[in-house]
């Protein structure tokens, strides 16, 4: 083996994070995470207060949605993105601001799916 191998074998045992592998792993993990994330915000569940009383949509940007959870003490805002086949995109992203909060929940954008 040589000596060029042999150091990265060793780095990537004892600095894992730093290895491919690692990283791929990671962005699976990120990716499988999302799209769990997805099937919930779909169904209607909360991933941050627990509620299964579904969304108001907010402004869209491009592909993504914004989603707003219908719990006035929660409103914790999703971004959303359908990828087809039953797939998606979802990521939660803080809570709404007030005042947009307040203009989907009256219906000033599109309703949620």
């Amino acid at each position: 083996m040589s000596k060029l191998k042999l150091k990265h074998r060793l780095r990537a045992m004892f600095f894992p994070s730093e290895s491919r592998a690692y990283k791929e792993r990671a962005h699976l993990k990120k990716q499988t995470r999302a799209g769990e994330l997805f099937q919930k915000v779909m169904a209607g569940h909360c991933d941050r207060c627990g509620a299964q009383s579904g969304f108001y949509e907010g402004p869209s940007g491009g592909a993504l949605r914004s989603l707003f959870c219908r719990n006035d003490d929660c409103r914790a805002n999703y971004n959303a993105t359908d990828l087809g086949n039953g797939t998606g995109w979802a990521e939660l992203v803080g809570r709404a601001e007030a005042a947009t909060y307040d203009r989907a929940r009256h219906g000033a954008f599109s309703p949620a799916k």
